[in-house]
């Protein structure tokens, strides 16, 4: 059960179509991070297209002034990441792409969080076409929360908050990195 791409000039009509990887746990599979070198997390994306293997890159928007014009890029959410739902014979197969840095080492137990993880940075993928997206370092674990109202209900993530709004962080914990979106605490529970 693969899932294809779609090319890279239309990810973002992709994205707000709700198009994309299905982010399902596979008996065969795992999901794990795929760490490429500087700069060419897109040209593995393809590789992964090309091979038919299911693989996630989540992509931001970036809009650029340029000789006044305005130029929208997307460029990817965690930079010199992505992720890849592989067997042990995919996971050989990619690792061989001279684009791919390291495949991190993964196991059933780790890949449920991580599916979890993915989920919730999807949701907040979506979200990003229409506001801004932030990406942090790992933070302290703060207060957990669930966002009950919007078009981001059902994520999940940590409140932090700064100037008076309401920020959720959802963790990547194998990266050591995460996104933060805001949010009007009227949307929030705490779990």
């Amino acid at each position: 059960m693969s899932a294809e791409s779609p090319p890279m000039s239309s990810a973002a009509e992709a994205a707000a179509a709700g198009a994309g990887p299905l982010l399902t746990a596979d008996p065969d599979r795992l999901w794990t991070a795929v760490q490429a070198k500087p700069r060419c997390e897109k040209r593995i994306a393809e590789w992964c297209g090309r091979l038919h293997l299911t693989h996630y890159l989540p992509l931001r928007k970036q809009v650029k002034r340029y000789q006044r014009r305005n130029v929208t890029t997307f460029i990817p959410l965690f930079r010199g990441y992505l992720f890849a739902q592989l067997s042990p014979e995919e996971r050989l197969q990619l690792g061989q792409f001279q684009k791919v840095a390291r495949i991190f080492p993964m196991d059933r137990e780790r890949e449920a969080p991580l599916l979890a993880e993915l989920r919730a940075v999807r949701i907040f993928e979506l979200a990003g076409l229409a506001s801004a997206l932030e990406i942090r370092p790992e933070l302290a674990p703060g207060t957990p929360v669930t966002i009950a109202g919007g078009p981001l209900r059902g994520a999940s993530g940590i409140v932090e908050r700064r100037q008076g709004k309401a920020r959720i962080t959802v963790n990547i914990e194998l990266l050591g990195q995460s996104v933060t979106v805001e949010v009007a605490a009227a949307e929030l529970e705490t779990e």
